[in-house]
């Protein structure tokens, strides 16, 4: 079982529109000064954002992996995200939002096991829009701007779920996602999701596929195949994956020691944690850690530097 780790950090959680079961969806073009919007500090949205950068420019961490900012870029940003942004103060930034929260996943039609495949290592999409894409968008992002200018009395919220769920989908094809969801046996689907959600739960408690396939009611033999037929790989891969992008994201995020992060994931000690994390990425955590540190001092060098 994972230990708990001392609570060095604490990230903020970042709820700018006010949802709730009574508005569990905001739309509006923002268009703000890069400082007035508080992301540069690590932290946590308390929702999901449909963030579709129109006007700016700069750079977004998401977890630990930098994407770029340009505009008609689209990110999909997840409670579960640690994310902050590297903007020049200043910056003018139009963004056409759409932030909702769990209560808007049933009016959609989702299961909740379903948002497993838009969160954790699903979760990071860097989608860049061309002319035709960006005209569909647009055209979602009208009907969802237009229902919830009505006002609270006249919205109506599952018109609001619909069109969002009919955004969601698009931008899944567009991002190319939806190659899980295609021509893929049912029971594979439903299993997969049902995997996914389990392992985001349980993968600091257990690491090994028998007590998945335990939980699931399934055979292990199943969910290979069902694992292999969404991703191309293996349950034990998943999980793996999974562990591998949370260590990455403690290593850059936090000064957890290596004794604290390999706890906290569960991993009955450290030399084990090591040997895991080199397997997966070819170095140390001590080593991965330094490397990160080593970019940073360029980067802060880079900044100081004369033009």
């Amino acid at each position: 079982m994972a230990r708990n780790v001392r609570k060095k950090e604490e990230f903020p959680i970042i709820s700018f529109w006010d949802l709730s079961a009574e508005k569990p969806i905001h739309v509006q073009e923002v268009i703000a000064d890069a400082g007035d919007l508080g992301l540069f500090q690590p932290h946590h949205l308390g929702h999901f954002a449909i963030r579709w950068v129109t006007q700016g420019s700069g750079a977004i961490y998401i977890d630990h992996i930098r994407y770029e900012i340009e505009p008609d870029m689209i990110f999909l940003a997840t409670p579960s995200q640690i994310s902050r942004t590297d903007i020049p103060r200043g910056t003018e930034f139009t963004v056409r939002l759409v932030a909702f929260n769990e209560e808007l996943i049933p009016l959609m039609g989702f299961e909740k096991d379903v948002m497993a495949l838009l969160s954790g290592l699903n979760s990071h999409w860097q989608i860049r829009l061309d002319e035709t894409n960006k005209s569909v968008a647009e055209g979602y992002f009208n009907l969802l701007q237009a229902e919830f200018s009505m006002g609270p009395a006249d919205r109506n919220p599952w018109i609001l779920a619909a069109l969002t769920k009919a955004y969601i989908l698009h931008l899944i094809r567009i991002h190319n996602n939806n190659a899980q969801l295609r021509r893929k046996p049912l029971q594979y689907q439903n299993l997969y999701r049902e995997y996914l959600d389990l392992i985001e739960k349980n993968f600091r408690e257990t690491h090994y596929v028998s007590d998945y396939v335990e939980m699931l009611g399934t055979s292990e033999k199943q969910l290979n195949r069902a694992s292999k037929s969404m991703t191309d790989h293996s349950a034990r891969h998943i999980i793996d994956e999974r562990l591998n992008f949370e260590a990455k994201r403690s290593l850059y995020y936090t000064t957890h020691t290596i004794k604290e992060i390999s706890y906290h994931l569960g991993f009955k000690d450290p030399a084990h944690f090591v040997k895991f994390f080199k397997r997966k990425n070819d170095v140390t955590p001590g080593e991965y850690k330094s490397n990160l540190a080593r970019m940073e001092r360029v980067k802060r060098s880079a900044k100081k530097a004369p033009i």
